[in-house]
């Protein structure tokens, strides 16, 4: 998941998933260990390896964030710095609502296996009720994009209002040539400077959503692991590191 020394406790449960779905593609001396008890089935392993690497897919995609929104732009004209921004800030807004429903279909999904094996229903449907909230509560940016996709207005993002508006006024001849010299300056000016505060708030906002994130998912995970594990009726792997 994330790109560190230590591997993070998604990356750890992602790999055991993996084993246990396809022991073939390991040396037989990894997978020597493997205890599977009465309950093993592929096919509930083959559902959270899906889910696992849905998680992963949006987590890697989120990650690219930080560098799309300072350096990933046309090289032509025929698209706009401010609109390839826009396109950024939609898009990663849509990538964040997308990972937090894949975080909620694990806890739903999980919930419901346990209920399977488990006698204490009413206790295990509180606990990941209030598990689901906590993961909701931290993705507030995506349930603002949330917000505006289903109202009756755009999102619009403060940081780069005035440059866009001053990028829509240039390019209308009739208004430039109403302009002094010091007008067509100051609005030139503020297109510019505008598309660089965007640029820099949304890849540093991008980079520090991604560490919270990550420290999000492996929290989950790990809160979660001896539970999959009881479900799946599986033990985690030795490490061989």
């Amino acid at each position: 998941m994330e790109e560190k020394n230590e591997r993070s406790e998604f990356d750890k449960v992602m790999a055991d998933i993996l084993v246990y779905s396809h022991p073939e593609y390991f040396l037989p001396s990894y997978t020597i260990g493997l205890k599977r008890g009465k309950r093993f089935s592929l096919k509930n392993i083959e559902k959270y390896w899906i889910i696992f690497t849905t998680i992963n897919w949006f987590i890697k995609k989120i990650s690219k964030y930080e560098l799309y929104f300072i350096d990933f732009y046309p090289v032509q004209e025929k698209i706009s710095m401010y609109d390839a921004l826009d396109h950024h800030i939609h898009a990663y807004l849509e990538d964040m609502e997308t990972l937090k429903n894949k975080l909620v279909v694990f806890i739903t999904n999980l919930k419901n296996d346990l209920k399977k094996i488990a006698v204490n229903k009413k206790e295990i449907d509180y606990a990941f009720k209030k598990l689901a909230e906590k993961v909701i509560s931290v993705f507030k940016c995506s349930q603002q994009r949330g917000e505006h996709r289903h109202g009756n207005f755009m999102f619009v993002d403060a940081h780069t209002t005035e440059g866009k508006m001053a990028e829509i006024l240039l390019v209308q001849e009739n208004f430039r040539n109403t302009l002094t010299q010091h007008g067509l300056e100051k609005l030139q000016k503020m297109k510019q400077d505008s598309l660089n505060q965007g640029k820099e708030w949304w890849s540093k906002n991008a980079s520090n959503n991604y560490k919270q994130l990550c420290e999000l998912v492996d929290e989950v995970v790990k809160r979660n692991k001896k539970f999959l594990y009881e479900f799946l009726d599986i033990e985690p792997i030795a490490s061989k590191e």
